[in-house]
């Protein structure tokens, strides 16, 4: 196994004249390549994130034969945490996150896998469901988080022309809502409608219809999972690969993989809902960026957006982030080039050009930027030009429901004057706590802390703002909290005897409350709303099962609108 640690470095190689530079504006913190398996040349493929709230980081690796989670909370240390084997070999894995969930396909016969993420640091992923209807291999997923509802492309149903899509209310169990094949819909057969990927934002899928006979973007409304309907197309003229969309959703980001060496292309999307039917798209503009002094072109693999920057995976040429301030005309900000074998040599053809750089993952509070390499496996990276404070670490601890320990530590900084601690109970609306001076300047590691004692139950988020002399400020990811309230919940009688139980509140203020009851696999078996109107004063409920629940161990989790307030683990009798 291969861990590098911490380093920050542009170098030169010289192959005659021609002089390779292995990075720019990014630092590289750390590797981690522990596996020897090969299948057709290659050992990894895609790389997703999750974090589990309580400001643990991870990345999920895909190789050809397991989905590998690894700890990423030290950005310069990934450290292995543990793996699913998979049982089938493939290049192609595909994974994506919901929730305490996590979702992962192959281009192989596992089905649609479900694992449990909660407990990943204590006790490992936990399988829990796998769904094999309509499909056993897909290509992608992706997930609309804002209506809970997970999409499959290219999968082996429908002659690959279909999105089979899952409803993910109960994250534990997808349930399917649809799996229509569009050439159907649009009334041909004459067209190969296969989408090789999509993006998915509020029920509209931004579709990649990657085929030799329907090379375009095409644009569906799947408000209606059994019924879509197409909004608006457009020819791109190669394999579409896959896109994203810009923050404001006026463009969208698109790679075209085939053949080797395209540039990035960029979709106008302004006239999306001009009612015209499928006319009014443009391409806006393309794009391109070469490491090689000895010529020619990278080809990009897949695009990502986040806060007015692109990050793209580039095939034998690494991962490069683009400054999209001018939509249409976008800059480049930072690479790095995670594939050293070609350095200062051109380009290959053919099939050669597809090693190196797979996926990139730029979406953790932190800033840790994920990248995964077909043959060096998981690279971690910081982009951008340092800060007035180099962050080591940020923790925020739950004591017993009744405090929370906030630790941070820097290892430099720079005209730095305070730290202004904030939180919130919904994520958006923060408050002050409390100031900490800050270094100043030093190169020193400098470590904090502070404790909040004045909790209320639920969700908390938490995050630094740091202030220089001159009145400038930057912002710390945000790191969350959950506060069980049994000081403010209670469940009784345990065991339950018969149908019923009581729930009793104390609250200083009103609010509503979700009741959920869920059996030992994370089945939703009931839920109920009760209203709570009294302040400080301690009120009971009856919970009544409803239908027939066997005797068995219950899961009883009680919240509010700013998240979980109490679990509790009963016995019906």
């Amino acid at each position: 196994m291969k861990v590098i640690t911490a380093f920050s470095l542009c170098f030169f190689v010289l192959f005659g004249q021609n002089a390779f530079c292995q990075g720019s504006n990014m630092n590289l913190q750390g590797v981690w390549d522990g596996i020897t398996n090969y299948h057709s040349g290659v050992k990894y493929n895609d790389v997703w994130g999750y974090e589990d709230g309580a400001g643990n980081e991870y990345a999920i690796l895909g190789s050809v034969d397991s989905i590998i989670v690894i700890d990423v909370t030290n950005c310069a240390n990934p450290t292995y945490v543990d793996a699913h084997l998979s049982g089938n070999t493939t290049v192609w894995r595909d994974m994506k996150t919901y929730s305490t969930y996590m979702y992962a396909v192959c281009e192989c016969s596992d089905g649609l896998l479900t694992f449990d993420m909660s407990n990943i640091a204590t006790s490992g992923l936990s399988l829990v469901s796998t769904t094999t209807t309509p499909f056993t291999s897909a290509h992608n997923i992706f997930i609309d988080e804002l209506n809970a509802k997970l999409y499959a492309f290219g999968s082996n149903s429908q002659g690959g022309e279909s999105a089979a899509v899952f409803d993910l209310s109960t994250p534990s169990s997808p349930s399917l809502l649809g799996n229509v094949r569009l050439d159907m819909i649009e009334g041909t057969t004459t067209d190969n409608f296969y989408i090789h990927d999509g993006y998915v934002r509020d029920d509209t899928l931004y579709a990649s219809h990657g085929h030799n006979s329907l090379q375009e973007l095409i644009v569906w409304d799947f408000d209606s999972p059994t019924a879509p309907t197409l909004i608006k197309r457009i020819v791109t003229g190669n394999y579409q690969h896959s896109s994203w969309l810009s923050d404001d959703g006026l463009y969208s980001y698109y790679a075209e993989e085939v053949p080797d060496g395209l540039a990035m292309g960029i979709v106008d999307l302004t006239n999306l809902n001009d009612g015209s039917g499928t006319g009014g798209l443009s391409i806006a503009s393309t794009f391109s960026h070469s490491l090689e002094t000895a010529g020619g072109t990278s080809t990009p693999h897949n695009p990502f957006v986040l806060n007015g920057k692109l990050y793209v995976s580039n095939y034998t040429d690494g991962v490069k982030v683009f400054d999209i301030t001018n939509p249409t005309n976008p800059v480049i900000f930072a690479y790095w080039d995670t594939y050293p074998d070609n350095n200062g040599s051109p380009y290959p053809t053919g099939g050669g050009a597809y090693e190196g750089n797979w996926g990139v993952y730029p979406y953790l509070s932190s800033g840790c930027l994920l990248a995964s390499d077909m043959e060096y496996g998981l690279h971690t990276f910081i982009v951008g030009v340092p800060a007035p404070v180099n962050w080591n670490k940020f923790e925020a601890r739950n004591i017993n429901d009744k405090k929370v320990q906030l630790t941070f530590s820097t290892i430099s900084e720079e005209n730095n004057d305070f730290f202004e601690i904030q939180k919130s109970y919904n994520g958006m609306d923060y408050e002050y706590l409390a100031d900490i001076k800050g270094g100043g300047t030093t190169e020193e590691l400098n470590e904090y802390t502070y404790l909040d004692v004045d909790l209320q139950p639920g969700r908390i988020y938490y995050r630094i703002k740091q202030i220089d002399y001159d009145g400038n400020f930057d912002y710390s990811g945000v790191r969350t909290v959950n506060i069980q309230g049994d000081e403010y919940v209670n469940v009784y009688p345990n065991p339950v005897v018969g149908e019923e139980f009581n729930l009793s509140f104390l609250s200083s203020y009103g609010k509503s409350y979700n009741v959920s009851v869920f059996d030992l696999t994370g089945r939703l078996i009931q839920e109920d709303v009760f209203n709570y109107n009294t302040v400080d004063t301690k009120k009971d409920f009856t919970f009544m099962f409803r239908g027939s629940v066997p005797s068995g161990t219950y899961f009883i989790k009680v919240s509010d609108a700013n998240g979980l307030l109490l679990v509790k683990q009963v016995s019906k009798i």
